[in-house]
């Protein structure tokens, strides 16, 4: 039970004077000219606003021209979420297993005696340790070689891998988050419908921005559909 303080008794006790004529000019505060409830009439003027969108809407979806496309972006919209959903997991995966193989090319590396991996470069002899510092001569007598320790440039490789594999889940989390999240939204917003104009202007920037794997996989998921729609059957939609 919600305490009584002064003021909110002072607010009842004006309120129900009010309700009885008594309460003189302080009666603006909870009614409008007409005598209306002011919390009715502001919730009957947003019902009133969101039906108007609704019937927009749907005056809109009554043009069969319109209805297509709406549904044509809506379809290409959802299979491109589904191909960034997978293409996000593989890349994880290829993440995870470069990320691996750099741990395990370290875990394997030949050791200074404070215990810093190093490699050697069979080229010219050359000892780095991971941060590509040269080691010196000196240090390096100091090495406990082992036989089938990764070279240099099996770390180098590795590194490689390792940084392509975070890019390019970072690029397709970025695309998924910046291009398709906005898409999305603006596409849901029934309150004030997605026009044609957008449809095509959203619909591009997917296709422009879209990642490498996320293309491979909706191609997959529609190998014989293609990916831009062609010229000539490019819809002509009135505007409405």
């Amino acid at each position: 039970m919600s305490e009584n303080t002064p003021d909110n008794q002072s607010e009842f006790v004006d309120q129900q004077r009010e309700l009885s004529s008594a309460g003189g000019a302080k009666a603006a505060r909870f009614y409008d000219e007409g005598g209306t409830p002011r919390s009715r009439q502001e919730k009957e003027q947003k019902d009133q606003a969101k039906s108007r969108e609704f019937s927009r809407l749907m005056e809109m979806l009554e043009n069969p021209i319109y209805a297509a496309a709406r549904q044509e972006f809506g379809d290409f919209l959802s299979s491109v979420e589904q191909a960034t959903e997978a293409a996000i997991a593989m890349a994880l995966q290829a993440c995870e297993q470069a990320q691996a193989t750099l741990q395990a090319t370290l875990d394997n590396a030949n050791r200074l005696p404070d215990g810093r991996a190093v490699f050697r470069d069979p080229a010219t002899g050359n000892v780095y340790t991971e941060d590509g510092t040269l080691v010196s001569p000196e240090e390096a007598e100091a090495i406990v070689w082992k036989d089938g320790a990764p070279t240099y440039q099996d770390y180098l490789e590795a590194q490689r891998q390792a940084e392509e594999a975070r890019l390019r889940l970072e690029e397709i989390e970025r695309y998924q988050r910046e291009v398709l999240g906005p898409a999305r939204d603006r596409f849901d917003d029934d309150d004030d419908p997605m026009t044609p104009d957008e449809f095509d202007k959203h619909r591009k920037r997917i296709e422009t921005e879209m990642p490498p794997l996320v293309k491979q996989n909706l191609e997959a998921m529609q190998p014989n559909e293609p990916l831009s729609m062609k010229p000539d059957a490019k819809l002509e939609i009135p505007t409405l």
